[in-house]
């Protein structure tokens, strides 16, 4: 009976745990919503010393920047969706070709509007900011570049012949 009792309480408590963790896992950090919105703003903001006109530029450029390139993921996704529904179905070589031109193109035109972003930026920089965007950018890019990559593929052990 003792020896019930106790399992019950322990399972009711790992119930209220498992709840608890994976509401924590769910929801994330408390300043997630920061980081996946506002993070390279509030940084560019507090290193560069920024002044409210510069601010409020910045914000529009940004603003404009998210616009433009939401719009070519779109077109990405949708060529995406199209490719991927060819499946099985016969002589889409050529369907299959201008898809991926499109992924492609637009692509490359999200990396120069990007670069045209950060050009942008740093033309409303003064003088003195212009060495503190430059380097901000670079830390970016350096703690970006491993994340692009793929991992190499594990060498399996062939079995046969």
């Amino acid at each position: 009976m003792k020896s019930s009792r106790i399992i019950g309480i322990a399972v009711v408590f790992l119930a209220v745990l498992n709840v608890v963790l994976l509401t924590l896992l769910w929801w994330g950090k408390p300043d997630q919503h920061i980081k996946n919105g506002m993070e390279g703003l509030l940084i560019l903001e507090q290193e560069l010393g920024l002044t409210d006109e510069q601010l409020e530029q910045l914000k529009r450029l940004r603003h404009n920047h998210f616009i433009e390139v939401n719009r070519l993921r779109d077109r990405m996704h949708e060529a995406r969706e199209q490719l991927h529904g060819l499946y099985g179905k016969p002589e889409v070589v050529a369907l299959t070709d201008s898809l991926s031109q499109v992924i492609g193109d637009s692509q490359a035109r999200i990396e120069q509007a990007t670069f045209n972003h950060f050009m942008k930026i740093r033309d409303l920089c003064a003088q003195e900011q212009v060495q503190v965007f430059d380097a901000i950018i670079m830390s970016v890019l350096k703690q970006g570049a491993p994340h692009s990559r793929m991992p190499p593929p594990q060498k399996k052990k062939r079995r046969g012949p």
